[in-house]
């Protein structure tokens, strides 16, 4: 498992959006650069906050999880749009099996913090909502 790991094969890991991805990027405060010689995509540079996976070959690309305090004020929409890219899958891209957005609830006090599976990605789209959410 890698902690924030962002290279793929031998160089970085890099994701390709769409113009129409481009104003939530921009919103989350992250820069996009456009691909040379297309006119409507983009990449940006990503590291996700979790991924398990054997490095330097994309044959094992298990799991993608990003992670959030409850209380982060931060663009959701962005962790989500990286977590579809992830899991998307044919050639060029990355190829993560699951992809998972966590909460982690810290808006209560210390020995009432946990974390909520919030949603479970796979082929490049939203498999299920409030997945395994933790009770009281």
């Amino acid at each position: 498992m890698d902690c924030e790991y962002n290279r793929h094969l031998n160089g970085l890991k890099h994701q390709r959006i769409s113009t129409k991805l481009l104003k939530i990027v921009k919103k989350a405060r992250r820069k996009a650069k456009r691909v040379n010689g297309e006119s409507t995509k983009y990449f940006i540079s990503v590291a996700p906050d979790i991924v398990v996976h054997k490095r330097g070959e994309d044959t094992l690309n298990l799991l993608v999880v990003e992670i959030k305090k409850l209380s982060n004020p931060e663009i959701k929409e962005y962790d989500q749009e990286k977590l579809k890219c992830f899991t998307k899958q044919g050639q060029d891209e990355f190829g993560y099996e699951l992809g998972f957005a966590v909460v982690a609830i810290d808006n209560v006090p210390p020995g009432k913090r946990k974390l909520a599976l919030g949603k479970l990605y796979g082929e490049g789209k939203l498999q299920s909502d409030n997945c395994a959410m933790p009770h009281g």
